[in-house]
């Protein structure tokens, strides 16, 4: 009766700390802005959700292409700017490969040659390719040592322009670590989510070459509403990423995703100020439009030859 109690133990345990997980809201749902990821797509595969897992402890949450080979976003708190050492010692999501794998990210020695690097990109892949492994959650947000060694996972990075990586979107990585810590720490608490866009190219013929950088961070006080929040996107390429708002992001990227809608952040976490303007604005929209087309409709029957 021991023996079987303990073997159910060790299944529930197990089962409980898998890191690719069906569903990571229920999870690691710490890491989203009220408790709410990004939009996930319906339908292939190809996306697995992952709780990014080191030493057993959860540092942020991954949504993943296994076809592209990079992921779509990476969430994370944010928990202040921390000086952190750049160990620069690259893991893999071992259970991409291979479903009995340890629920750490780990070695790619953790994987055997037949199945390594079929659902996921590896360092080779980025060797003599002229790009960077390009972090997502990255060590200049990270709230510790420990969280900033579990970034270096390539299930957390993408082939990025050496000279955007090094130049723009690092210098603007910095810039918004400085601002939340001003202006939303300790106040609010401040949850941060990056990604990228597939392109048209791969290197190696394997690993997507995203187009787009993005990133977006939200200010929550405590009734889980948004009181801060921006969006930035930059082209994948040595200059400046663009600051927009986080719904204009949000219409962009459902057009580089080529889907009907994509959140960022839950609709839930939106003030009812915020919702009320955003109505506003879409009503004078409409009602603009409405003024021109009866202006252009007069003009056409003023001039219309009798």
């Amino acid at each position: 009766m021991a023996l079987v109690l303990h073997v159910l133990m060790l299944s529930l345990l197990s089962g409980g700390s898998a890191r690719v997980v069906t569903d990571f809201e229920q999870e690691c749902n710490q890491r989203f802005a009220g408790g709410k990821s990004p939009t996930t797509f319906p339908g292939p595969s190809q996306y697995e959700q992952i709780c990014q897992t080191l030493n057993g402890v959860v540092y942020y949450a991954t949504y993943y292409d296994t076809n592209n080979k990079i992921p779509v976003y990476s969430a994370y708190r944010f928990n202040g700017k921390m000086d952190c050492t750049r160990k620069n010692n690259w893991y893999i999501e071992p259970q991409l490969d291979d479903v009995t794998a340890g629920s750490d990210m780990a070695s790619e020695g953790s994987v055997t040659v037949k199945k390594r690097g079929v659902h996921q990109a590896l360092n080779e892949d980025y060797d003599n390719s002229g790009y960077d492994k390009g972090h997502l959650a990255p060590v200049s947000q990270a709230g510790s040592q420990s969280c900033s060694d579990a970034t270096f996972t390539l299930t957390n990075a993408a082939p990025q322009n050496p000279s955007f990586n090094r130049g723009q979107w690092r210098v603007l990585e910095a810039k918004i670590a400085g601002d939340l810590s001003n202006q939303c720490l300790p106040k609010y608490t401040v949850y941060i989510v990056t990604g990228v866009t597939p392109g048209t190219s791969k290197i190696k013929n394997r690993v997507n070459v995203p187009n787009y950088f993005w990133t977006a961070y939200c200010c929550l006080d405590n009734n889980n509403k948004c009181q801060i929040s921006r969006g930035f996107i930059g082209e994948n390429k040595n200059i400046p990423p663009r600051e927009i708002t986080v719904k204009v992001l949000e219409t962009e990227l459902a057009k580089h995703y080529n889907v009907s809608s994509f959140k960022v952040f839950h609709s839930s976490t939106v003030p009812p100020l915020a919702k009320k303007q955003q109505s506003k604005a879409f009503k004078i929209n409409v009602t603009c439009c409405q003024f021109w087309f009866r202006f252009l409709c007069v003009l056409f029957l003023l001039y219309l030859p009798s």
